[in-house]
Order: structure tokens, then sequence, then C-alpha cells
């Protein structure tokens, strides 16, 4: 049985390659940062919400990552540390989509990606303590896409490269310190995939077409295998 740590991109590839018997813990969209620090409980208002939504909301903020017992494999990305951190009740969330609507109005402050890196050494140093127990450790080093392609199957350039870029580079130093401290653990690179022309001018994750959501599924396949 896997865990999943990641992007909902991740768990949507997962999804359509094992069944749901054999995916256990799934933490969705959060952060190191949220995980290892104190447990919160969410308000009685979050029973209005979606079930996906509860699911990302309750493991941001109850931490399960770091209190689940885990099962034989995880498998992760690192795509959910580009979302900013929010203060919240002597805590860190995750200021995801589904957290930044269940809290509506509240007025959070939040640090944003240059104030965290710092912490980086201390976040990797208990994540690898959390992960110890698990026999397989996959990390999938995904990265926000340069490229689309238009709805002529030509590629062209995202026009906020800055922004790309410099998420990107936060993203690139979280995998390469894990995987300088960490050789047995599974790093899976990919050839460069391009997102639908639907995705032009927004700063996203990878956008797959089934092609290339395929190619991503035989490639982690072979790992597990």
């Amino acid at each position: 049985m896997i865990d999943i740590f990641g992007s909902k991109n991740l768990l949507d590839i997962l999804n359509n390659l094992y069944n749901e018997n054999e995916i256990g813990n799934k933490i969705i969209s959060s952060t190191l940062e949220s995980q290892f620090s104190s447990s919160i409980s969410p308000s009685s208002k979050l029973e209005s919400s979606t079930e996906i939504d509860k699911e990302i909301i309750n493991a941001d903020f109850r931490k399960f990552f770091r209190v689940q017992n885990h099962n034989d494999i995880l498998i992760m990305d690192l795509l959910s540390e580009r979302n900013g951190i929010g203060n919240y009740k002597n805590s860190k969330i995750t200021m995801n989509t589904e957290v930044r609507n269940y809290l509506e109005e509240e007025k959070i402050n939040t640090i944003m990606l240059d104030s965290r890196i710092k912490l980086l050494p201390g976040l990797i140093e208990r994540f690898e303590e959390s992960v110890k127990d698990y026999n397989k450790v996959l990390i999938c080093e995904f990265y926000l896409t340069n490229y689309h392609l238009d709805q002529d199957n030509m590629i062209k350039m995202n026009p906020n490269q800055y922004s790309i870029n410099k998420v990107n580079a936060l993203l690139k130093t979280f995998y390469d310190y894990i995987k300088f401290n960490n050789p047995n653990f599974i790093f899976i690179s990919f050839d460069e995939i391009y997102s639908k022309a639907n995705s032009k001018g927004k700063v996203s994750p990878w956008i797959y077409s089934d092609f290339s959501n395929n190619h991503i599924k035989n490639i982690i396949s072979n790992f597990i295998n």
C-alpha cells in the first residue's frame, strides 16, 4: 500500500494508477512547514465544505503526515511548497486554494517563499526522521511549466517567466537538499512536458495531456514494480 504526500496533480496520476484499496494516507496540497508545526482543529464550518476540501484542510490543520502510521511506500512531490505559509492559532498552515476559501475573510499573516528558505535544513531533517520507516520513498521532481501547447500543438513560452523560474528555483533547492542527504530515496525526473493551451498566462503546476499522463504513470510503475 502507498501513501501520498504532494500535489493534486500527483494524486490524479496515482488515482489512475492504483485502486482505491492500494492507496493509504493522502496528504494533499500541504507543506513540510505546516506538517511539522502544532496541530489545530478546524471549526464546525468545515462541514459545509466538499469532501475533497475537507480532506485537504483536515490533513493540513491536524498535521496527519506527522501523526499517521505509515504504509510500505511513500510517493511524493513538492509542488505545494510554492504556497505561502500562514501564521494561524499558534501554528503554520498552507495557504492553498482550499484553505484560503475556508478561511474566507479572516486576515492571515502570510510568509512568502524568500523568507522560508532559511528553514530548509531543519525541515528536511524532520522530514528524513519522519519517513525512515518506509520501505521505499519515491520523489517525483515536478516543477512549474515554462511552456504550453497552443490549440495547434505549437510550443509557446508562458509569459510570466520571472515568477515561474523563481518558484522553480525554490523547488529545485528542496529536491537537491533531500537528494544530497538521502541517496537511498528514489528520485524520478521527467522530460519536458507541456501544459495544455488553456493554461496560457497562468503560473500553474503541470497540466498533463493524456499522453504525458500515461507517460508519467509508466515511469512511476517501473520504480514500484
